[in-house]
């Protein structure tokens, strides 16, 4: 790894007091709050960030798939931006033109020679995501993209990202997710993820509950935005639905009300990708690019810790039971991620998908703050065992993650081991898949994926704050 952005990524994340890896403050109205020094950074260094035609993708899951769909299309029409959080692996995953990362060099000068000198005047220290977007918006410059597509980092209105205007505002979905900021309801979540929602922008979601949906119309009702709603085929007789002549879809073909069709086939499995694929579509649509360019800009995009088969070369000495077995990282970390990963390998393995006939090991950790019952709850319909174990940063403690686990009467036959470090657990999950003649999922967090599959020790080392 080169030095210099070696020193560059381990000053961006000193400031960490107070925050967390992916950057966000624990008060909501601080948050805002910091908006304000974003802009005025942003204008003393690059004034022309605002030219940057903006579309804002947001949503409790699947915001960073459908932004990585949105932008592979977009780049058929020109230079296009990408800002995605967190990252899996390394922080210029963030940052893309055209779909490839940022160059290490690019984030080193970026941070040295225009954002650190500049920092220093705002009396706080930047978090990952506020440094991201200024960086961002100054590599985009740098390289004439017109268009951007930004993924909000949690939440909405107070997020740094919505200092943007954009053209299009997308929210995928909306659930329980850092409930201990956005609140404990999903109509409370709802109105700070609607924060994105601009005057004169247009709307589009892929939301099915009705409450939502109608909170969701008012809000922009008010500020002038049509709204654009992604629905499955079986939902189509929804009013709002009918009222504004959705797009709908079904099995991957997606139906406009132009009645144009064409069939999405993104490369991770699951309903829910579907989902994120024809929001996508439907957006790409409004840009007048025809079927199969959408179709082939989706199918071709690769995201890491997204339900990822891992090589052998990454295993290292979990493989030393001998004999084959697929590992596979999804990094899905919220009640309504894990459901969906839930549904996928339910499908895969209903559907005797070649290789997927039976049910998986499974290795699970948990970031302290998130919904731990929520998470654990539907894993027996997917788990022949789990194990549990720790991630250095952030990771809830495993002997809790079991308790939870035998609290759960649906459980009670399912074997639940505890098992550290990361790497000690997915030994001992290889070598039981190997018995068992079944695959290993890794998921709960992002943070474990990283620790266990960074091909880089030194970025992995980085990620954990060292």
């Amino acid at each position: 790894m080169d030095e210099a952005y070696r020193k560059a990524v381990s000053e961006m994340s000193e400031g960490r007091s107070g925050l967390d890896r992916t950057g966000f403050l624990f008060d909501l109205d601080a948050r805002e709050l910091r908006q304000k020094p974003l802009v005025r950074i942003l204008n003393n260094i690059c004034p022309e960030w605002r030219m940057i035609e903006i579309i804002h993708v947001g949503g409790t899951s699947g915001k960073g798939s459908t932004a990585h769909y949105i932008a592979s299309g977009l780049s058929l029409l020109g230079p296009t931006g990408l800002l995605v959080s967190p990252h899996v692996y390394d922080y210029a995953e963030r940052i893309k033109v055209d779909m490839a990362d940022i160059p290490h060099r690019d984030v080193a000068e970026i941070w040295n020679d225009l954002i650190k000198p500049e920092s220093v005047n705002i009396g706080h220290p930047l978090t990952f995501v506020e440094t991201a977007l200024i960086m961002a918006m100054v590599f985009f410059t740098s390289k004439g993209v017109r268009r951007a597509v930004i993924e909000v980092g949690m939440g909405g209105r107070s997020d740094p990202t919505s200092i943007v205007k954009p053209t299009h505002a997308v929210i995928t979905n909306i659930g329980k997710d850092h409930t201990h900021l956005l609140g404990e309801d999903v109509l409370t979540i709802a109105r700070e993820k609607a924060g994105i929602i601009k005057l004169g922008s247009k709307f589009w979601t892929a939301e099915r509950d009705q409450s939502v949906l109608n909170f969701l119309e008012k809000r922009c009702l008010d500020a002038g935005a049509p709204l654009h709603q992604v629905v499955r085929f079986e939902d189509l007789d929804d009013a709002i639905a009918t009222r504004l002549g959705a797009t709908y879809y079904e099995d991957g073909r997606v139906y406009f009300s132009d009645d144009r069709m064409l069939t999405v086939r993104p490369h991770a499995p699951g309903a829910h990708q579907v989902s994120n694929a024809a929001l996508a579509a439907a957006i790409l649509r409004d840009y007048d690019l025809i079927p199969n360019q959408i179709e082939q800009a989706i199918e071709r995009v690769r995201i890491p810790g997204r339900f990822e088969t891992i090589d052998k070369d990454r295993l290292g000495s979990a493989l030393s039971a001998g004999g084959a077995v697929t590992v596979v990282a999804d990094m899905a970390h919220n009640p309504m991620e894990m459901q969906a990963l839930v549904d996928t390998l339910t499908d895969l393995v209903s559907g005797r998908r070649k290789g997927w006939d039976r049910k998986a090991v499974l290795v699970v950790g948990v970031a302290r703050e998130k919904d731990r019952y929520g998470m654990l709850r539907p894993l027996d319909n997917i788990a022949s065992e789990v194990i549990f174990t720790k991630a250095a940063y952030r990771g809830e403690d495993p002997v809790r993650l079991q308790r939870v686990w035998n609290a759960l009467p649906e459980h009670l036959e399912i074997p639940a081991y505890v098992e550290t470090p990361p790497e000690e657990a997915l030994e001992m999950a290889v070598a039981h898949a190997i018995e068992r003649g079944t695959h290993v999922i890794v998921t709960g967090s992002t943070f474990l994926v990283d620790e266990l599959f960074n091909p880089s020790s030194e970025m992995r080392d980085l990620n954990k704050g060292k």
